[in-house]
C-alpha cells in the first residue's frame, strides 16, 4: 500500500500499529494499518513524528518527500547491503547492449500503442476517424521497422518521426480555439499547449523518480534515453509510455475550459504558467494523476518488472 499525503500542515504519527493522519486542528483525517504500508509520499508541508520516523526506518518503509509542486526532494530510507547491490546490478545490465536495446524497444512499442489508443479514442469521439486512419497509414512503416532495429540511435530516430505524426493529429483534437498548437516544442515551449504538456511531464517524471528511489534503483541510469549528467534518465524511460496520460489530461483541461490562455504569460520566446496559476494547474494535474490508479499501478508494475530483470542471470562472483 502507498500513502499519498497532500493536506498542508497535516501530521503523520504511529499508534497501536496504525499510521494516523491529523490536520493542523488535530482532526483525524485517516488511519492506515502499518503492516500494509510500503511507501509514504509526502507533498509539501506535512510533518512526521519522531515515532513515525523511527518506525519507518526500523520496518524499511520508504518515505518520499516532494515539494507542493511535485518536485522530488529526497527520501527517508534505511540503507542495507541488498539495496546497494541492486544498484550495482543495474549498472551491469546498463552495460549490456543487447539488454538495453531490448528494453528500449519494449518501452517504445508500449508508448506507440498508448499513443495510438489515445488518438483513436479522441478521433472517434470527435467524429474525426479519417485523421486516425491517415495517421495509421503514415506510421505503419515505422512500426514494421522497429523489430529489426539494431542501434539505439536508429530507434530514437524512428520514435521522433512517429511523435511528429502523433502531435500533428493531437493538435487537431484541441477544441478550444484560443489555444494554438503547431507541433511539439520542448525548450522553450513556444505556445500555451506546449507549456502545459511540459509542466505535466515534469510532474510525472518527478513522481516516477520517487517510486524508483523507493525501490532502490538509480534514477539516473536509464536504458533508452542517452545518459546525460544530472538528468533522471531511468525516470524518463519509465515515463515514455505514460506521456499519453499527460496528453489526455491536457486535452481534457483545454477542451473543457478548465484552464484559459490567461493562465499563461510570454517571456522572451517562451510561454510559462503565471505564478498565480501554478497552484491551480498543479492541483488539477495532481488530482488526475493520483486519482488514476491505472497510472500508479503501471509505474509500480514496470519498476517491479525491471527489478526482477536486473536480478536475473547475474553472477555474484564476477
Amino acid at each position: 500500500m502507498n500513502i499519498y499525503l497532500t493536506t498542508q500542515g497535516a501530521k503523520v504519527g504511529i499508534r497501536e500499529g496504525e499510521f494516523y493522519v491529523e490536520d493542523a486542528e488535530k482532526n483525524n483525517l485517516a488511519d492506515f494499518p502499518s503492516k500494509l504500508v510500503e511507501n509514504i509520499f509526502i507533498f509539501g508541508n506535512v510533518f512526521l513524528t519522531t515515532q513515525a520516523i523511527n518506525f519507518c526506518l526500523k520496518n524499511k518503509i520508504r518515505v518520499l518527500f516532494l515539494s507542493s509542486k511535485g518536485d522530488y526532494i529526497g527520501s527517508l530510507i534505511s540503507i542495507d547491503q541488498e539495496r546497494v547491490y541492486l544498484k550495482y546490478k543495474q549498472w551491469e545490465k546498463f552495460n549490456d547492449k543487447k539488454i538495453r536495446l531490448a528494453l528500449a524497444k519494449e518501452i517504445i512499442n508500449e508508448k506507440f500503442k498508448r499513443q495510438r489508443g489515445l488518438l483513436y479514442s479522441f478521433c472517434k469521439n470527435q467524429g474525426k476517424l479519417d485523421l486516425f486512419e491517415d495517421f495509421e497509414r503514415k506510421t505503419k512503416p515505422i512500426l514494421n521497422l522497429i523489430p529489426s532495429v539494431l542501434y539505439l540511435e536508429d530507434l530514437r530516430g524512428y520514435e521522433g518521426i512517429f511523435s511528429n505524426y502523433y502531435f500533428e493529429v493531437f493538435g487537431k483534437l484541441i477544441l478550444n480555439s484560443k489555444f494554438i498548437f503547431n507541433g511539439r516544442s520542448h525548450y522553450p515551449p513556444k505556445d500555451e499547449v506546449n507549456s502545459l504538456l511540459s509542466f505535466g511531464y515534469t510532474l510525472l517524471v518527478n513522481f516516477i523518480t520517487g517510486f524508483i528511489v523507493a525501490y532502490s534503483l538509480d534514477p539516473y541510469v536509464g536504458f533508452y534515453h542517452e545518459n546525460r549528467y544530472k538528468r533522471e534518465n531511468l525516470s524518463l524511460d519509465l515515463m515514455e509510455d505514460l506521456r499519453p496520460a499527460i496528453d489526455q489530461i491536457t486535452l481534457k483541461l483545454i477542451n473543457l475550459k478548465m484552464i484559459e490562455v490567461d493562465d499563461f504569460e510570454k517571456k522572451d520566446d517562451s510561454f510559462l504558467l503565471k505564478n498565480q496559476s501554478l497552484a491551480k494547474i498543479f492541483n488539477l494535474f495532481q488530482k488526475e494523476i493520483i486519482s488514476r490508479t491505472k497510472i500508479i499501478n503501471n509505474i509500480e508494475n514496470k519498476i517491479k518488472k525491471l527489478v526482477r530483470l536486473i536480478n536475473q542471470n547475474t553472477n555474484k562472483n564476477d
